[in-house]
């Protein structure tokens, strides 16, 4: 494979310091963090209750279909990604082409996973045949490829 230059043409985020790019450049300027206390994840038995939260995002529309295959971490990447795509001034006719792909780091869809984990610990010991995909390290690249219709690469580096 050679490796060619790439341009990132866009902007979006999903955090717990804000969903957009005015909010999460704006927190380090006005001293606000995207951390807090959480006393869920006491009572989940998490040694530390702090944590960051998505908070007032819109849900994406999302079609039944692929929503089904999506993790969390997939279902908060949409409104980053629509995000960058509309920075970008992009189309949705040159995103569904072969020179656009999705390449998206995450840190393995750990609410996935241990979700997936409790339903196992939990039942019967098994995993429906739909937990893989929730849980692939390349399952947001994927996810975000299927549904922005891009026919580039998708990868998690």
């Amino acid at each position: 494979m050679t490796l060619r230059r790439v341009a990132i043409t866009g902007f979006g985020i999903v955090s717990g310091l804000g969903n957009d790019r005015d909010r999460v450049l704006d927190a380090p300027r006005s001293g606000r963090s995207g951390i807090e206390l959480i006393p869920e994840r006491k009572a989940l038995g998490f040694r530390s209750a702090l944590g960051g939260r998505i908070k007032d995002l819109e849900p994406p529309a999302v079609p039944k279909h692929n929503l089904r295959l999506m993790g969390r971490g997939s279902y908060l990447a949409v409104p980053a990604a629509l995000q960058a795509i509309a920075d970008a001034g992009l189309t949705p006719e040159e995103v569904a082409s072969d020179r656009m792909g999705v390449v998206i780091g995450n840190l393995g869809n750990m609410h996935d996973v241990y979700v997936q984990s409790r339903k196992f610990a939990d039942k019967t010991g098994k995993l429906g045949a739909t937990a893989q995909p929730y849980v692939m390290g390349c399952s947001v690249s994927a996810n975000l490829s299927v549904l922005l219709k891009t026919r580039g690469q998708a990868l998690t580096p």
